[in-house]
């Protein structure tokens, strides 16, 4: 017999879905304005690397870039965009450096009112999906500590 991954209920799978859109927008501010305070990315070991439009899952490793040129996931028309055509791609484990090195900037970069939302509620949406599968599926186990791991790194940004 094979086991399917239990499906979200439709309100978990639209928080899902949102996230991920946060997720990215967040990812492309980060790094627009890590370019602006000079930020660079220490070489480390690959990791995921979060960008717009893609899967944070289907990212190879990578610096921060700011990228013009169209790639393969510009073009889908599925894919969320974060409302610009750059490509931003910022590695998970530099999230929170970025976020330092904006936060000591001078002069003083702020974080727009609907970037602080975006933080609010892709945090609160990727936990309530956790919750959820902790709660109805045993076989996500390690998918799941991946989603905390990087609601953590989310929070501490």
């Amino acid at each position: 017999m094979i086991d399917f991954p239990v499906a979200l209920p439709r309100d978990l799978v639209a928080a899902n879905q949102q996230y991920k859109i946060d997720t990215e927008e967040i990812a492309a501010w980060l790094a627009e304005n890590a370019v602006k305070c000079g930020y660079e990315a220490t070489p480390s070991a690959p990791s995921s690397v979060l960008s717009r439009p893609s899967t944070p899952d289907t990212l190879p490793a990578g610096d921060i870039q700011l990228d013009d040129a169209p790639t393969n996931a510009d073009t889908n028309s599925d894919a969320p965009t974060a409302g610009t055509s750059s490509n931003y791609k910022v590695r998970m484990c530099d999230f929170v450096s970025i976020a330092f090195a904006i936060s000591h900037h001078s002069p003083r970069i702020p974080v727009p009112e609907h970037i602080d939302e975006k933080f609010n509620r892709a945090i609160d949406s990727r936990r309530r999906c956790i919750e959820w599968y902790e709660d109805h599926s045993k076989e996500e186990v390690l998918k799941n500590h991946r989603h905390k791991h990087f609601a953590q790194v989310l929070e501490r940004t």
